[in-house]
């Protein structure tokens, strides 16, 4: 029933937001990018510990506030792509201030089961541009399936074609079957820096480091994250 009503749940969501900005900007454009990792971090878990280094390379395609989107990651140590994820995204804006999202990741796994998240993503544009996300696996969660996420973000530019990001976020589980079903709890906190290098009139270089804590006993002995490091090198097509 509940992957019911998901299924009907999403397309109405997306019909909504089309309505609710029908000044949407009926241009298409695409971003192409590719990174190289020393992990795949992911809410609090390496999920690549075995290997030496990841590379993951994605596609976004955009018109009129929606955006389609393939991600891969590649696993050093398997040699071979062992997550694949689509997602199809309405993007609008409510007022000058308040920007939303809302959309649907298919999760290909390979040591998992592939599952479905539903999410809604509420963005400030003000001091810090706060932002809040709430996640819903409607697919393999037989409990809850809730993940909450609430960031702060900052960039400075350094000089002509030169930001620095600065960005933090807190992660709260309800019973997420990526997370854990065994607890409801504060998960993990991440606080991250980038580069954004414009080389070339659409190409970017991106250095980036995220740091990742967790943040409550249940993270550390339930789910079994642990602190972690990941630093990583971006290259960007824009079009």
């Amino acid at each position: 029933m509940k992957k019911l009503y998901a299924v009907l749940l999403s397309p109405i969501l997306l019909f909504s937001a089309g309505l609710s900005c029908a000044q949407a900007e009926n241009e298409f454009s695409g971003n192409m990018y590719a990174g190289i990792n020393s992990m795949y971090l992911w809410r609090g878990f390496n999920l690549s510990e075995d290997s030496d280094f990841v590379v993951q390379p994605g596609l976004d395609l955009s018109y009129a506030g929606f955006t389609a989107s393939i991600w891969a990651n590649y696993d050093e140590d398997s040699s071979k792509f062992n997550e694949t994820d689509l997602t199809l995204d309405y993007s609008f804006d409510i007022s000058e201030t308040v920007s939303m999202s809302v959309g649907n990741t298919y999760f290909n796994l390979d040591a998992a089961e592939d599952t479905n998240e539903l999410y809604l993503t509420s963005t400030f544009n003000t001091l810090l541009s706060p932002e809040f996300t709430i996640y819903w696996d409607w697919d393999q969660s037989e409990e809850t399936g809730i993940y909450l996420t609430a960031g702060l973000s900052h960039s400075f530019e350094l000089m002509d074609g030169l930001t620095l990001n600065l960005g933090g976020l807190v992660g709260y589980n309800i019973e997420n079957y990526s997370v854990s079903e065994e607890y409801s709890n504060f998960h993990n906190a991440e606080l991250s820096a980038s580069i954004d290098w414009v080389v070339a009139g659409s190409v970017t270089i991106t250095p980036a480091v995220t740091v990742s804590m967790p943040l409550t006993d249940d993270a550390e002995d339930i789910a079994g994250i642990d602190d972690e490091t990941m630093v990583g090198l971006t290259a960007s097509f824009e079009f």
